[in-house]
């Protein structure tokens, strides 16, 4: 994660610099101007001197920008408008001793604009079909959207009507599931709109696992086959699993582990070293 804080740091002084490159070019220009209409020699020497700071400033970044794009390591986003801003989301994945599976979702959201009463959300269960989950706290109804593609949609409609920097704690719930050895052992959420906090608590007896092992990674989307960053090295503690990730934007995050009587999960980079070795 400091490795991408570093990355934020070094667009934002590159987005100064940038402006500081153009506001040479024309304090530059402004300052000959004057010198040539005043005929004062020492401004004119001033003025060409900003001028060619900044254009090599200017030509200097246009290289940068074309160097990140021709290398694909710097993409850029339309403006979406979104009605809230996630101040925490937390998912709980957690199989009990009646061996019945209970998934929550939590989420701590703040208004960006007035009149705000819902929070529009997605799901997939791999385990089959699945209804949309049940208002909890701060929710009074829950409407199903549309299915699309291997997402349903679904909002959330607040028990009251938010305006612009209101807060509200809103939870979705899913009833009891027995089917959760058909599906695929993974727990993953995106931070599309703007998102300060995501944590994952998996609580998964040790009876029902392929060791201890915890594989976490970081992605572009769901459906990308290379993760940005993987942490192999995390394991259940006393049957739970906790993680707080501080979000990058536009990031999908994936829990992985594996159940009993299957191969112990891991890294997609393990996976391929095993079959180019076989």
């Amino acid at each position: 994660m400091a490795k991408d804080a570093g990355r934020y740091l070094l667009d934002k002084v590159f987005g100064s610099f940038v402006s500081v490159a153009v506001s040479a070019v024309l304090t530059g220009l402004i300052a000959s101007g004057i010198a040539i209409a005043a005929n004062v020699g020492l401004v004119m020497a001033l003025g060409i001197g900003l001028s060619i700071f900044g254009v090599l400033c200017i030509g200097g970044t246009g290289f940068v920008l074309y160097h990140r794009r021709r290398t694909n390591s710097y993409v850029s986003y339309p403006e979406v408008k979104f009605a809230t801003r996630v101040i925490k989301k937390h998912y709980t994945y957690a199989i009990g001793a009646d061996n019945l599976m209970r998934f929550t979702r939590t989420l701590e959201l703040e208004a960006l604009s007035d009149n705000v009463d819902r929070y529009t959300d997605k799901f997939m269960w791999t385990g089959g079909e699945s209804d949309i989950p049940r208002p909890g706290e701060g929710v009074v109804e829950t409407r199903r959207l549309i299915k699309a593609g291997i997402w349903t949609y679904y909002d959330s409609m607040f028990d009251r009507v938010l305006r612009q920097g209101e807060r509200i704690t809103i939870t979705t719930y899913w009833p009891p599931l027995a089917n959760w050895a058909q599906s695929n052992p993974f727990v993953s959420t995106s931070a599309e709109e703007k998102t300060d906090l995501i944590e994952f608590t998996v609580r998964i007896p040790a009876y029902v696992r392929a060791g201890n092992r915890v594989i976490m990674e970081e992605m572009r989307s769901i459906e990308s086959p290379y993760p940005f960053k993987t942490h192999p090295d995390l394991s259940f503690q006393d049957d739970e699993f906790h993680v707080s990730i501080k979000p990058e934007p536009y990031r999908h995050y994936r829990v992985r582990w594996s159940w009993r009587g299957a191969d112990q999960v891991v890294t997609i980079a393990e996976a391929v070293a095993e079959t180019e070795n076989s």
